[in-house]
Protein backbone atom coordinates (compact mmCIF):
# COMPACT_ATOMS: atom_id res chain seq x y z
CA UNK A 1 0.00 0.00 0.00
CA UNK A 2 2.97 2.33 0.91
CA UNK A 3 4.80 1.73 -2.32
CA UNK A 4 1.60 2.17 -4.53
CA UNK A 5 0.62 5.40 -3.25
CA UNK A 6 4.47 6.73 -3.44
CA UNK A 7 4.84 5.41 -6.55
CA UNK A 8 1.62 7.19 -7.39
CA UNK A 9 2.70 10.33 -6.14
CA UNK A 10 5.91 10.25 -8.09
CA UNK A 11 3.95 9.59 -11.39
CA UNK A 12 1.76 12.74 -10.74
CA UNK A 13 4.80 14.97 -9.60
CA UNK A 14 5.94 14.54 -12.93
CA UNK A 15 2.69 14.36 -15.34
CA UNK A 16 1.51 17.64 -13.72
CA UNK A 17 5.41 18.94 -14.56
CA UNK A 18 4.95 17.78 -18.14
CA UNK A 19 1.78 19.63 -18.53
CA UNK A 20 2.46 22.93 -16.93
CA UNK A 21 5.49 23.17 -18.96
CA UNK A 22 4.57 21.36 -22.28
CA UNK A 23 6.85 18.85 -22.31
CA UNK A 24 7.17 14.96 -22.95
CA UNK A 25 6.26 12.70 -19.75
CA UNK A 26 8.87 9.96 -21.14
CA UNK A 27 11.32 12.68 -21.19
CA UNK A 28 11.02 13.22 -17.47
CA UNK A 29 10.79 9.47 -16.34
CA UNK A 30 14.02 9.15 -18.29
CA UNK A 31 15.85 12.03 -16.54
CA UNK A 32 13.99 11.62 -12.98
CA UNK A 33 15.12 7.39 -12.96
CA UNK A 34 19.36 8.71 -13.98
CA UNK A 35 18.97 11.83 -11.65
CA UNK A 36 20.83 11.59 -8.22
CA UNK A 37 21.03 15.44 -6.20
CA UNK A 38 23.12 18.00 -7.30
CA UNK A 39 23.74 16.22 -10.66
CA UNK A 40 25.06 18.35 -13.08
CA UNK A 41 23.61 18.75 -16.19
CA UNK A 42 20.58 17.04 -15.21
CA UNK A 43 20.10 13.66 -17.25
CA UNK A 44 18.56 14.21 -20.08
CA UNK A 45 17.82 17.56 -20.50
CA UNK A 46 18.76 17.47 -24.00
CA UNK A 47 15.50 15.25 -24.49
CA UNK A 48 13.22 17.39 -21.69
CA UNK A 49 14.08 20.43 -24.17
CA UNK A 50 13.96 19.35 -27.46
CA UNK A 51 10.32 17.91 -26.57
CA UNK A 52 9.15 21.20 -25.17
CA UNK A 53 6.14 22.61 -27.33
CA UNK A 54 6.50 26.52 -26.11
CA UNK A 55 4.01 28.02 -28.83
CA UNK A 56 1.58 24.93 -27.12
CA UNK A 57 2.90 27.22 -23.22
CA UNK A 58 2.22 30.78 -24.41
CA UNK A 59 -0.76 29.65 -25.21
CA UNK A 60 -1.69 29.34 -21.51
CA UNK A 61 0.88 31.84 -20.94
CA UNK A 62 0.44 34.58 -23.27
CA UNK A 63 3.61 36.84 -21.54
CA UNK A 64 6.26 34.08 -22.00
CA UNK A 65 9.17 35.05 -23.47
CA UNK A 66 11.08 32.25 -25.63
CA UNK A 67 14.64 33.35 -24.32
CA UNK A 68 13.35 32.73 -20.52
CA UNK A 69 10.86 29.76 -21.00
CA UNK A 70 13.97 27.02 -21.16
CA UNK A 71 16.14 28.33 -18.08
CA UNK A 72 13.04 29.10 -15.97
CA UNK A 73 11.87 25.18 -16.81
CA UNK A 74 15.37 23.76 -16.01
CA UNK A 75 15.41 25.73 -12.60
CA UNK A 76 12.02 24.47 -11.76
CA UNK A 77 12.45 20.52 -13.02
CA UNK A 78 15.55 20.02 -10.79
CA UNK A 79 13.46 21.86 -7.92
CA UNK A 80 11.07 19.15 -8.85
CA UNK A 81 13.71 16.65 -8.74
CA UNK A 82 15.22 17.68 -5.12
CA UNK A 83 11.85 18.68 -3.03
CA UNK A 84 9.62 16.00 -4.43
CA UNK A 85 11.06 13.16 -7.13
CA UNK A 86 14.29 11.98 -5.35
CA UNK A 87 12.42 12.05 -1.57
CA UNK A 88 9.75 10.15 -3.36
CA UNK A 89 12.23 7.71 -4.81
CA UNK A 90 14.06 7.29 -1.50
CA UNK A 91 10.88 6.05 0.23
CA UNK A 92 10.37 3.56 -2.45
CA UNK A 93 14.38 2.08 -1.83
Amino acid sequence: MKRRFFTESYNKAIEEFAKTWFVDEGELHSSAIQYVMGTEPIPNIGGIINSKQFHKYKAVNPDAKPLKYGPEMKRQWRKTLDEVIVPLNDELR
